[in-house]
């Protein structure tokens, strides 16, 4: 999942996450990880798991990590993420998986592949 880009629509940079110092670290970390087709994933502990566009499957520790903020901190977006909408999660019995609500507004579409491709 370390290839590729995302559309990041200009209304964005007015939109409350851009300002908002809990939510915003998650929603980029969220959007730069998550699946741009289905895909299957092992993980560390042997598990495999389908992956839709838009979705992506981490633990909170490693959430905390990456963000470099404390359990308070990534409950705190998660939970603004999730009441305003911007994605879901669902718990399970190791990770969380996330899916991004409207994924396709920030997924290029076939032609603008082909486009950034050949412009290059």
């Amino acid at each position: 999942m370390n290839e590729g880009w995302i559309k990041f629509p200009r209304e964005m940079a007015y939109s409350w996450v851009m300002r908002d110092r809990d939510a915003f670290p998650i929603w980029i970390r969220v959007l730069l990880s998550a699946a741009w087709k289905e895909m299957s994933i092992k993980t560390v502990d042997g598990g495999e798991y389908i992956l839709k566009p838009g979705q992506f499957l981490c633990k909170r520790e490693q959430l905390m990590e990456w963000t470099k903020m404390d359990r308070e901190r990534v409950n705190k977006g998660l939970k603004k993420l999730k009441r305003h909408k911007y994605l879901t999660i669902k718990l399970t019995n190791k990770y969380m998986l996330f899916t991004v609500i409207n994924w396709h507004l920030f997924q290029p579409t076939n032609q603008q592949n082909d486009q950034q491709l050949t412009s290059n």
